[in-house]
């Protein structure tokens, strides 16, 4: 919400330019405040908006004419069924999913047993904080011995950032 994305492939050498063919969109929106200016849903390419709330006749018209695809995908508290909004994905032929989200999010896939691979960077700044932002929220492990661990591990750098990726260690 803060960012305002266009979620879109950008192709050209750093020149900034739109590639012809896009990926389909996802937006995991619980409380449905994605707003109808978003960046988002002018760009070209699919875009589909998993809710985890009904919307009115009027939402619903909106996004039609917007051209958004809209999937109200609720669990009993209010949030997105991931479960169902994978499957869904699979049902479709799609394979891999990119997530790109806040510490909610990520933390709900990592609960739900979701995540087969992790890419996180580190840059080189120490934001901080006892009110900070955590990359992954969720549930969380009692003991480190219980924590996920990734495992085919590789370490690059882009300019000062550090890249670090595995998969997931399957028990």
């Amino acid at each position: 919400l803060k960012d305002n994305p266009r979620l879109t492939v950008r192709s050209g050498a750093g020149r900034g330019g739109t590639a012809r063919k896009q990926p389909l969109r996802v937006i995991v929106d619980s409380k449905g405040r994605t707003p109808l200016s978003a960046r988002v849903f002018k760009e070209p390419g699919k875009t589909l908006l998993a809710l985890g709330r009904m919307l009115t006749d009027e939402e619903r018209e909106i996004f039609k004419t917007l051209g958004v695809e809209v999937l109200e995908l609720l669990l009993p508290d209010g949030r997105v069924d991931m479960g169902q909004l994978l499957r869904v994905l699979g049902e479709r032929q799609m394979t891999s999913v990119l997530v790109e989200g806040g510490g909610i999010l990520l933390g709900s896939l990592f609960d739900l047993g979701l995540v087969d691979k992790v890419i996180a960077f580190i840059a080189p700044m120490v934001i901080g904080g006892k009110t900070a932002r955590t990359p992954v929220a969720g549930n969380g492990v009692a003991r480190i011995a219980e924590a996920v661990r990734l495992e085919r591990c590789r370490v690059e750098q882009f300019g000062q950032d550090v890249m670090i990726s595995g998969y997931v260690r399957r028990q």
